[in-house]
């Protein structure tokens, strides 16, 4: 019999910001997730172009390389990745923007209120 509830969700969690994607995963496996920490938007691609794909993808938008914004519209143009629930984190200074992340094809978006430094 299949697992359900949060042992059977697997979240990646994608953020260049290693304190912030560490801090989340710690947060979400205390719950009883699955969680699948990703550095970079090029990671999560590859990974869902191998087949993985995961309950729910935390996603921020400003990464070096591949962002999150580019990662967002791989994902709208392929069918079988449209359905997987996407939640935006990323700055405050973020937020106008965040508008058009849900409308063009993220599910939630929030804002991360944080310092590394």
């Amino acid at each position: 019999m299949p697992a359900k509830g949060p042992a059977a969700a697997v979240i990646y969690c994608c953020d260049d910001d290693s304190i912030v994607r560490e801090t989340v995963a710690d947060a979400l496996t205390d719950e009883g997730y699955a969680v699948r920490g990703f550095d970079s938007a090029a990671e999560v691609w590859e990974a869902l172009e191998a087949g993985q794909h995961p309950s729910m993808l935390l996603l921020d938008l400003v990464m070096p390389g591949m962002s999150g914004w580019e990662l967002l519209e791989k994902m709208k143009s392929s069918p079988n990745l449209a359905d997987i629930p996407i939640c935006v984190l990323s700055a405050p200074w973020m937020r106008r923007r965040f508008r058009t992340s849900t409308r063009c094809c993220a599910s939630r978006s929030t804002t991360t209120s944080y310092s590394t430094r």
